[in-house]
């Protein structure tokens, strides 16, 4: 499985209620929202669609970081921001990264990452390929780091989901419309 995949369905969403959306309504970007994966699209639509979903927004909230791999400051958006009326809670905020589950960091008891297995064949395509997912799971629990913080700072709930946690998410917040 490539991590770099060309095939991800991407485009304009076009929100039924625009009014809570802040790319559409102005509040925050005046651009329409992109999606750059089906899971996208489906978090989109679940924001747009849900009543208590009071707004929402993507790639509106932008945070640096420090990367290891090139030991640079880069900003880094947060794919997705939504409020919520919990009606128990009262409104909460999220951060949600969508991501395919091979970039996505796994950590061990201590809070190191966990790197996959090196590849058994060691060509040179092959351990460049490896090398390649090290790094994109390396610079992503970077920016997570940094928007754990940022999200803990300012009352935010961050989450990161894989393409097997899209579906499940949204029908374990099945808020009623």
């Amino acid at each position: 499985m490539s991590i770099f995949c060309k095939n991800y369905r991407q485009g304009i969403f076009y929100p039924k209620n625009p009014s809570k959306c802040l790319n559409v309504n102005g509040e925050i970007s005046a651009r329409p929202p992109e999606y750059r994966s089906s899971w996208e699209y489906k978090l989109m639509e679940w924001c747009d669609q849900r009543e208590r979903v009071l707004k929402w927004g993507s790639e509106i909230h932008k945070i640096e970081y420090y990367s290891e791999v090139d030991g640079k400051i880069h900003r880094y958006f947060i794919d997705f921001y939504y409020e919520i009326n919990t009606i128990h809670n009262g409104i909460k905020k999220y951060a949600i990264e969508v991501k395919p589950n091979c970039q996505i960091a796994r950590l061990d008891e201590h809070g190191n990452v966990i790197y996959p297995d090196p590849p058994k064949k060691k060509t040179q395509k092959s351990l460049m390929q490896w090398q390649e997912r090290c790094n994109v799971i390396r610079v992503n629990n970077c920016k997570w780091q940094a928007a754990r913080k940022w999200c803990q700072e300012n009352g935010y709930i961050f989450e990161v989901l894989s393409e097997e946690d899209v579906g499940s998410w949204a029908s374990q917040r099945n808020v009623n419309k």
